[in-house]
């Protein structure tokens, strides 16, 4: 991959409503590779999405903001074993404490991976991934990327409101 986008989805007020677990985990459900860490696997996607809730029930700590959504996207040729391995990789930095979903598709005319993480911790005394802990976990992002891909353009977009 040359060019190479993370785009986080709705940085501000966005993903604070009751239903954006079901919401978000239908959408990225619909892809055609979908996995993730911190649920019981399954493909029934209103039960993954009820795991997302029980984090959120349980932990002592709470936020407006429930889940972080962003992608990852290229305009260039890649396999989708190659998506698959980096999408795992990816979630697994989230995986020890987040829970992370994700899909990986090509319905744009480009591959892309979307991901759905937690804002709550399985961890019930964990704190709520705040944005400055999620720019941690973004900067993570972006080293593994330029490790994998050393000769990648690597791009950040913060979104603002979806």
């Amino acid at each position: 991959m040359k060019n190479i986008l993370i785009k986080i989805i709705g940085t501000t007020s966005t993903h604070t409503n009751d239903d954006v677990y079901e919401n978000i985990i239908r959408y990225i459900g619909n892809k055609k590779y979908i996995n993730g860490y911190g649920f019981f696997p399954t493909q029934n996607l209103d039960a993954i999405a009820r795991q997302f809730h029980f984090s959120e029930t349980y932990s002592n700590t709470s936020t407006d903001k429930k889940i972080w959504h962003f992608i990852i996207s290229t305009n260039d040729p890649v396999s989708g074993q190659e998506l698959a391995i980096l999408a795992n990789n990816v979630a697994l930095l989230f995986a020890s404490d987040y829970q992370c979903f994700y899909g990986i598709d090509s319905d744009k005319g480009h591959p892309h991976i979307h991901f759905a993480v937690n804002t709550y911790s399985y961890h019930p005394k964990q704190t709520v991934l705040t944005k400055n802990e999620f720019e941690t976990y973004i900067f993570q992002i972006q080293n593994l990327l330029s490790i994998r891909y050393p000769n990648a353009y690597i791009q950040t977009q913060w979104e603002g409101d979806e």
